[in-house]
């Protein structure tokens, strides 16, 4: 899988190609919550920013990235971050 980036809070996340397809893996096993958030990483090119816009998919996010953090041999370096982001409400103003 690509890396990408994804955008959350307005904040980047940028994910390298493993940790991408780490996310991926847990999106896949997870449920149809995370179907939204998984068919915007599946079509993710190297170039694009995954934007998560909504409660719902940062929820469906922050329940995947929590059962992923079990595995600290592929939990690395941004996923932890992007975990701590997705853990905050979206806030709308």
């Amino acid at each position: 899988m690509d890396a990408v980036v994804l955008v959350l809070h307005g904040e980047r996340y940028p994910l390298d190609g493993g940790e991408a397809s780490t996310l991926d893996s847990f999106l896949n096993v997870s449920g149809l919550a995370t179907m939204q958030v998984r068919g915007k990483l599946r079509q993710a090119t190297e170039r694009d920013e995954i934007e998560i816009t909504d409660d719902t998919e940062r929820v469906a996010l922050m329940d995947v990235l929590e059962a992923a953090s079990n595995d600290v041999r592929h939990f690395t370096d941004g996923l932890p971050m992007l975990l701590d982001a997705a853990r905050r409400p979206i806030i709308r103003n």
